[in-house]
């Protein structure tokens, strides 16, 4: 299946003429962006699909978080004559939807007309059979019909025919019926880690009456099968993967680059695992067994191998030295690959597909890295793609220090913009040859003494002394990281200030420090604080509060930058 292909099924084209265009919205992503770092909109989707600008117009909302048939028109005259279609109640629709609890009777109809689901013009009134079919006034919407389809301990699958123009109404009609859908927001607490509150309501059938032909027509989206699984109280796993997968639709019609986030463990409703894009890998990372049990393992991994492109899913554990509480103050970077945990003996377990190549070459924003799924450490942090872009455009004419340079990302970002010079720190000589790699497969010139094996700070002491300057340093530091005595030399908590206040001491005037963490129990404030700190008279300026890529940004504290100006 190709990628066009598996977008089409994500989000289908239902039908298509001179003045409209109807589509299957998938759960995950909004219709239109409405500020910068979220996944792209069903909108911008839909632009790079079909290769074309042409402005669409939105004439009725489904929720982020639902899913189902979506109405758009192609003039705002057109547009404007749907809507009032909607306001009048001249539409038919029929929702699919899982909602809490049992209901007592078979079908329900309900009269009401309602406001938002904070609140309500007058209060409901179910109605028997009967009396539904009279009207409580000439302008007044017809009932709400709830429908029992099949019912489980704890859930109910249930259809819903309404002509009511919007979801919150809705919403409250079940309210009324003392129904609540799975995943409705209301009522319910909530955090910004915490599990996505995905909604068990699809709008399955849509009847239109089509603005030039003169005639109705119906469009349909066939209800989620998870819909009927959660009503016999099983799991929802695939649905929530297609929803992830669904915010980052844009990074699979990206094709300057293959290798980037898939889900987010208990931020996007999967506790406990983590998946990774790494070209023909799925990476999936164990962040807590106990949620993470195999059978969930094994049915991601069957679910991932349909990506186009995709030959093998592998499977491993979270650092040993990382917490498996998501959510926890531990980052998830360790010093030394050979250090971290694994899945079972001999490193990442392949779960799906076949074995690969034991160093595929991924494309980032066209440059190219070489990374390693079936080890310990991959080799490349995919938090950071929007960062090594912003390093590429900064670097022309500039000499640039990236400590704690790992595989060199940030290094082969700022050569292939034009750097005068690169320098890459780390203590790895394993990671320093895996860097010279990633600048041959970019065809970036590369010199024996701007890869340094040193400390951090033995580093910046010697740079010093010999009065070097640097226009642009990058610090994106470890959580922790083993001496060459194999005792921790550096705990980011700790010492990340004094790194900071010598990097200031070598930064050229006017310089730039991009400074980045993934730990947890760190703010971004921190970070303001360390570079206040170790500033002196210099008094940085901010220039960026970088936002993660929107594959990241599900989980707001998955990792932290700031880019300062010293003058």
């Amino acid at each position: 299946m190709s990628t066009p292909s598996i977008v089409r099924q994500l989000c289908p084209l239902l039908h298509e003429d001179d003045d409209i265009l109807v589509v299957g919205k998938p759960p995950g992503i909004d219709l239109e962006r409405t500020r910068a770092g979220e996944p792209a909109s069903l909108l911008e989707v839909l632009a790079l699909v079909r290769g074309s600008s042409e402005k669409c117009h939105i004439v009725h909302r489904l929720g982020r978080n639902e899913s189902g048939v979506v109405v758009l028109g192609k003039s705002r005259n057109v547009a404007d004559q749907l809507r009032k279609g909607f306001r009048t109640h001249q539409m038919g629709l029929e929702f699919a939807a899982v909602v809490r609890g049992q209901m007592e009777r078979a079908r329900v109809a309900i009269t009401a007309v309602h406001g938002t689901s904070r609140g309500q013009r007058r209060p409901p009134r179910r109605t028997g059979k009967s009396e539904a079919r009279r009207a409580v006034r000439a302008d007044a919407p017809p009932p709400t019909v709830i429908q029992r389809l099949r019912a489980g301990r704890r859930c109910t699958l249930v259809t819903i025919n309404t002509t009511l123009d919007n979801v919150h109404a809705l919403r409250a009609q079940l309210r009324a019926a003392g129904l609540t859908a799975l995943g409705d927001p209301v009522g319910q607490r909530g955090s910004r880690t915490g599990p996505c509150p995905l909604s068990c309501l699809h709008l399955a059938r849509l009847v239109v009456p089509h603005p030039t032909l003169g005639r109705k027509l119906t469009f349909t989206s066939a209800p989620p099968a998870a819909f009927a699984q959660l009503a016999q109280d099983d799991s929802d796993l695939e649905r929530r993967l297609e929803a992830a997968l669904a915010r980052r639709l844009a990074c699979l019609l990206d094709g300057s680059t293959d290798a980037y986030g898939l889900l987010l463990g208990r931020a996007e409703g999967v506790p406990g695992v983590q998946a990774e894009r790494f070209g023909p890998v799925v990476l999936l990372t164990v962040l807590d067994g106990r949620r993470a049990t195999p059978e969930l393992l094994e049915r991601a991994a069957h679910w991932y191998l349909r990506l186009p492109g995709v030959r093998g899913v592998y499977a491993k554990e979270a650092s040993r030295q990382s917490t498996v509480r998501e959510g926890a103050g531990v980052g998830r970077r360790g010093a030394e690959a050979d250090q971290e945990g694994e899945f079972g003996p001999g490193g990442p377990a392949l779960l799906a597909g076949r074995e690969v190549e034991p160093r595929p070459v991924v494309r980032e924003r066209g440059l190219w890295y070489q990374v390693a799924p079936g080890e310990g450490s991959v080799g490349l942090y995919l938090d950071q793609r929007e960062n090594r872009a912003r390093v590429r455009e900064l670097a022309a004419g500039r000499s640039v220090l990236n400590l704690f340079a790992y595989t060199s990302g940030f290094s082969v970002a700022a050569a292939a913009g034009g750097a005068a010079r690169v320098v890459s720190v780390d203590l790895s000589p394993k990671y320093l040859t895996w860097g010279r790699e990633n600048f041959a497969l970019n065809n970036l010139p590369i010199t024996d003494e701007d890869f340094v094996r040193a400390e951090a700070l033995d580093y910046l002491r010697t740079a010093q002394r010999r009065h070097e300057a640097f226009d642009l340093i990058v610090i994106d530091p470890p959580t922790f990281a083993h001496g060459r005595k194999g005792k921790t030399s550096f705990q980011v908590e700790r010492d990340l200030p004094r790194v900071v206040a010598d990097a200031v001491s070598v930064l050229a005037p006017d310089g730039l420090l991009l400074l980045c963490t993934n730990y947890r129990k760190l703010s971004r404030g921190f970070l303001e604080e360390c570079a206040r700190r170790a500033a002196g008279p210099r008094r940085p300026r901010v220039l960026e509060r970088p936002a993660l890529p929107p594959d990241y940004a599900a989980d707001h504290d998955y990792a932290k930058s700031i880019l300062l100006r010293f003058p």
